[in-house]
C-alpha cells in the first residue's frame, strides 16, 4: 500500500529525502534492501498503476495495492489484497484480483468525489 502511495508522490515532494532516511532492512528472504531496487519498484507502481508485493514483509504474503485518487487525481488511500502466495500465483493476482481492487477502488473514488463536493474535509 506504501509504494502506491509514495509512487504517486509528486515531483515537489522529492523522494530522495525520505529514502536518504529509510532503513532498507530485511523483513524476510524477497525483502528489496537495495536502495535502486526500491526506486525501480516505485517507478514500476507509478507506471502501472499497482504494487504487487512477493514475500518481501513475510514469507509467505503475498499483496497487491492500488491507489484510491480523490477528484484532482491525487492518491489519498490505497486499498489492498493480501493472501498466502500458494493461495494465487503472481498471474492469477494480475488477471482475477487486479481488476476486482481497481473496481472497488473506482467505487471508493465515486463516493469520494460526491462527497468532496458537499463537505469541505480539512487538511490535517
Amino acid at each position: 500500500m506504501g509504494r502506491v502511495l509514495l509512487a504517486d508522490l509528486p515531483p515537489p515532494a522529492d523522494l530522495a529525502p525520505l529514502l536518504d532516511h529509510a532503513e532498507l532492512r530485511p523483513l524476510a528472504p524477497h525483502t528489496l534492501t537495495h536502495r535502486t531496487e526500491l526506486e525501480a519498484a516505485l517507478e514500476r507502481a507509478c507506471a502501472e498503476g499497482y504494487a504487487l508485493v512477493d514475500e518481501e514483509l513475510e514469507a509467505g504474503l503475498r499483496s497487491i495495492a492500488v491507489p484510491v485518487r480523490d477528484r484532482a487525481g491525487s492518491a489519498v488511500a490505497s486499498i489492498n489484497v493480501a493472501m498466502h502466495s500458494s493461495s494465487r500465483t503472481i498471474e492469477a493476482c494480475l488477471e482475477e484480483v487486479l481488476p476486482e481492487l481497481r473496481l472497488t477502488a473506482g467505487h471508493i473514488e465515486s463516493e469520494l468525489h460526491i462527497a468532496a463536493r458537499f463537505t469541505q474535509v480539512p487538511l490535517m
